[in-house]
């Protein structure tokens, strides 16, 4: 199940959507729902189920589904970020359809690697970002985050929207110092 919307007060919409499901999910030998790789949906980026939903959560626990991996959401305003300031950093942009992807090198050595989707006139969404292991705890992340934040605002995006493990404390250590307000969290689901 990819999406999965009705209105709180619509249970009844929502038993009939997932009835109608459950006729094609009887052909699977396992069963996700807002599942990561499924793709985006409108209310968690990365294609889980915010917990700002949780009706629609409910609905699915009452038909066996249970929380098959979680993630902390964060939103950062970068208007508010301070620049670079890593002069030895180069950003490098390998741009797609609704989507980009980023490198960050040393020199000519690539160090590091990003991929944004862009959601909306002024939001983007930083699907991953990773730097080489040799490179790692020296605050190349940081900065990487920072050059990408000043090339989102040159192309007049004031919001990057992104997600990590909710057991991925270092990660949510950086985007808290970076700035990024947790909002909530998001889930996928298996049928048990």
């Amino acid at each position: 199940i990819r999406h999965l919307y009705f209105e709180k007060e619509r249970s009844d919409v929502g038993e009939a959507l997932l009835a109608k499901a459950g006729d094609h999910l009887a052909s699977f030998e396992q069963n996700y729902a807002f599942y990561h790789i499924f793709g985006m949906s409108c209310n968690a980026h990365h294609g889980k189920l915010h917990s700002s939903q949780s009706h629609v959560e409910q609905l699915l626990q009452a038909h066996s589904f249970r929380i098959e991996h979680e993630n902390a959401y964060y939103v950062l305003d970068m208007r508010c970020i301070t620049p670079a300031g890593n002069s030895q950093l180069h950003l490098c942009s390998i741009p797609r359809s609704s989507e980009e992807k980023f490198e960050v090198h040393v020199n000519v050595e690539v160090v590091g690697t990003a991929q944004v989707k862009y959601l909306t006139r002024n939001t983007a969404y930083l699907t991953w970002i990773g730097v080489v292991e040799r490179y790692r705890s020296q605050g190349i992340g940081r900065e990487f985050i920072k050059l990408l934040t000043q090339f989102l605002l040159s192309k007049q995006y004031h919001y990057l929207h992104t997600d990590t493990a909710s057991d991925n404390v270092p990660a949510q250590q950086l985007y808290k110092t970076l700035g990024f307000q947790k909002e909530g969290c998001t889930r996928s689901y298996i049928q048990v």
